[in-house]
């Protein structure tokens, strides 16, 4: 008997097997996988009841939360597909999204109600809006909140085997760093194979617990989705990345690891109370979204007391690619070697076959495409860096590096240039220094490198066309 290859085997699998055990921590609530379940089976039922069928696109605008977590396998167990909305999109941008994707549900959290009333006469496809708790008094204060739906509803059939896996199972928006957010579908197949190839490749067990620090309407973030479902380890929700509420509740929960980007991990390691919690539960934490300079692994290693791993994946891949963790024998290296393997984005996780190839195909020597050293992030005085290329009349084109200081430090340009070059060749010694009391950040603390480049281009642009 052949069975399809769908996520939806993976809460199957935890109802069964650690039904009684406390799978998801959302605040104060707290869910059994049991209950956990039967709330996705609810959620499947409210769906179908609201005339939400196969392939119909199902949007959620929310922050990290146990209800956002319930529709990875509440909307797809009703046929429908998954599509989490990123909460830092304008408006506009989360209304054409809605049209270009043709979306018919909305569930959305309080927070962006201003943002629903804005799209919802743009996106005339969306029929049902739901809101995740009871409205105010007001024009939504009669519309039935997603917990009075699941309430009230009878639970959906909860058999995967009639699912076709090759069926899309979700959809993500990229973000547009070439133009307008294009839509990634996913298979039901893709996300239970690449469940199984993270937990090759990272390992985990029952006895894990995973803080979801990343938005899961981000790679980083959804692509934890499936894995602790699938073994029985507990989800810990993160609303919003707080350091304090991070550490606090590391101790609480007994947390054993979960992801950052690198100005996630630089704010969490230079939070002044830091060495007051318990963070002896940690196993290991994730560094991705962006490339981390050796001396925050280590900074990280030594303010958390467990190993840090760099990592790449993208949208398009479902998302892991591979990782700093892989291979053994690290143990084994001196710490200098081993924190620059650590920092560099690793080896293929299993399943995933990877070449690297020069701009016309041809496979080149892996050794070309290691990731060296942010050289400007381990100056003593510097606590966030980026470097883009800006326009130059003789060369074309030149980095320039943009530079927050570690409060209370003080560092020059000519110091900070003087700095890099006695580490790095002389051509990637940026040209000019800009000190910024802070640099810009999406929605998951990742530095928006785009918004720091694109001025510079703007103006080129004009002046050659006029």
């Amino acid at each position: 008997m052949l069975l399809p290859l769908t996520p939806l085997r993976f809460l199957h699998r935890a109802a069964g097997e650690f039904g009684g055990k406390t799978g998801v921590v959302c605040g104060e609530s707290r869910f059994t996988y049991l209950e956990f379940a039967d709330r996705v089976h609810r959620l499947t039922g409210a769906l179908k009841k609201g005339g939400i069928g196969p392939g119909d696109r199902v949007a959620f605008l929310s922050f990290n939360c146990h209800r956002l977590l319930e529709a990875y396998y509440g909307a797809p167990q009703a046929g429908a597909i998954l599509l989490p909305l990123n909460v830092r999109l304008a408006p506009e941008e989360q209304g054409a999204i809605l049209n270009h994707s043709g979306a018919r549900a909305v569930f959305f959290a309080l927070e962006f109600l201003p943002a629903v009333e804005k799209f919802r006469q743009s996106a005339p496809g969306v029929q049902w809006y739901v809101p995740l708790d009871p409205c105010p008094a007001g024009a939504w204060a009669d519309r039935r909140s997603y917990d009075e739906l699941v309430a009230g509803a009878a639970p959906g059939p909860a058999d995967y085997r009639p699912v076709d896996e090759n069926s899309i199972a979700e959809i993500f928006y990229t973000s547009g760093s070439t133009g307008r957010p294009k839509g990634v579908m996913l298979s039901h197949r893709t996300l239970y194979l690449h469940a199984l190839y993270v937990l090759a490749g990272l390992g985990a067990n029952e006895a894990g617990v995973e803080l979801h620090t990343i938005p899961l309407f981000h790679a980083n973030g959804w692509g934890r989705a499936h894995t602790p479902t699938f073994i029985g380890a507990r989800h810990v929700m993160c609303k919003r990345f707080d350091p304090q509420w991070v550490l606090e509740t590391i101790q609480r929960e007994r947390v054993t690891t979960f992801s950052m980007v690198p100005t996630m991990a630089t704010a969490l390691i230079h939070f002044p109370g830091l060495r007051q919690y318990d963070l002896s539960s940690l196993h290991f934490v994730n560094l991705g979204g962006a490339p981390s300079a050796p001396a925050l692994v280590k900074a990280v290693e030594q303010a958390l007391g467990c190993r840090a791993y760099a990592g790449y994946g993208l949208t398009e891949t479902s998302p892991v690619l591979c990782t700093a963790q892989v291979k053994n024998g690290l143990a084994g290296l001196p710490d200098d070697e081993r924190i620059q393997r650590q920092a560099m984005t690793g080896f293929p996780i299993p399943g995933v076959e990877m070449r690297v190839v020069d701009a016309e195909g041809r496979d080149v020597a892996r050794d070309l495409a290691a990731i060296g050293e942010r050289v400007l992030a381990s100056h003593p005085a510097v606590y966030e860096s980026a470097v883009v290329g800006v326009p130059d009349q003789k060369w074309g084109e030149v980095p320039k590096a943009f530079v927050s200081l570690q409060p209370g430090a003080a560092a020059t340009e000519a110091e900070l240039k003087d700095f890099v070059r006695q580490r790095l060749a002389g051509f990637k010694v940026p040209k000019s220094v800009e000190f910024l009391d802070a640099l810009p950040k999406g929605s998951t603390g990742k530095i928006l490198k785009r918004s720091l480049r694109d001025p510079y281009w703007a103006g080129m642009e004009k002046r050659v066309h006029g």
